[in-house]
């Protein structure tokens, strides 16, 4: 029997890695999948529809999030006016700066998982939960480039760099 990459248990559906509701429709054909149990692919949909509100609805600024925010997260907002409020709701400003509040452990999961759906694919151990976790505004694209500019990546040596539309990095790093 297979096993999920992600807790062991055995598997029973397979999940995309990256998550599909990150990628464009056109970019979507060749997305991994990787074993999964119901718990943990279906368990981590909350989780990933707040990671893609925060990463693409507030932080990408290109054309490529914004046909993605326009079209299909648009439409689950306007479904789930809940999911409008996640995103609205981060959005502050103090002494004339805006900023953005979001849960970073929230980001951090997804970030993870990702990373753990990438490295069963390329044969290199997960990061571990205790991983450092930063995310920065970046131009240019990691090394593997199948879904770009909507997702590309990098690893080396344990440290993982998760690229978003060309303008967001997340860096997965040991503790």
């Amino acid at each position: 029997m297979t096993k999920c990459i992600y807790c062991g248990e055995i598997a029973n559906t397979k999940d995309h890695v990256p998550p599909k509701g990150l990628i464009r429709q056109i970019n979507r054909d060749n997305l991994w999948k990787v074993e999964s149990c119901r718990n943990c692919n279906n368990g981590a949909s909350r989780d990933e529809e707040y990671f893609r509100l925060m990463i693409v609805g507030a932080l990408c600024h290109t054309e490529e999030a914004d046909e993605l925010f326009d079209g299909p997260i648009s439409r689950s907002m306007e479904k789930r006016p809940a999911k409008e409020d996640w995103l609205f709701n981060s959005l502050g400003q103090t002494e004339g700066k805006p900023y953005i509040e979001w849960a970073t452990e929230t980001l951090q999961r997804v970030a993870l998982k990702i990373a753990a759906g990438l490295a069963h694919k390329i044969s290199v151990e997960p990061p571990q939960s205790n991983s450092s976790f930063t995310l920065e505004e970046s131009e240019g694209r990691g090394e593997y480039e199948m879904w770009a500019p909507d997702f590309s990546f990098s690893y080396f040596q344990g440290r993982w760099e998760l690229w978003f539309f060309d303008s967001v990095k997340i860096v997965i790093k040991p503790a």
